[in-house]
């Protein structure tokens, strides 16, 4: 009797064990195939926004430059014209 209840007792421990192991394993699965993409993504974003960040002040740069030199021409213009 003792011997049907140990087989009992190891059999039942080792069916809780199997449904940790297939959650583990479905948990592993939903991780890779729905949040790593969505991890991917959000730091590939980020880098763009970096990068677009980047961009916007060359181009600010480049704006000011042009209206300083606007600036600049109009100035040369004036004392041509009353010269």
């Amino acid at each position: 009797m003792e011997k049907n209840q140990l087989k009992k007792n190891i059999f039942s421990k080792s069916q809780d064990y199997t449904y940790i192991i297939l959650f583990l394993i479905i948990f592993s699965i939903f991780i890779f195939f729905a949040i790593n993409p969505s991890l991917k993504t959000a730091f590939s974003l980020k880098k763009e926004k970096n990068d677009l960040e980047v961009i916007n002040n060359i181009y600010e740069q480049k704006i000011i430059n042009i209206a300083n030199i606007q600036n600049q021409l109009e100035e040369n213009r004036e004392k041509t014209i009353f010269d």
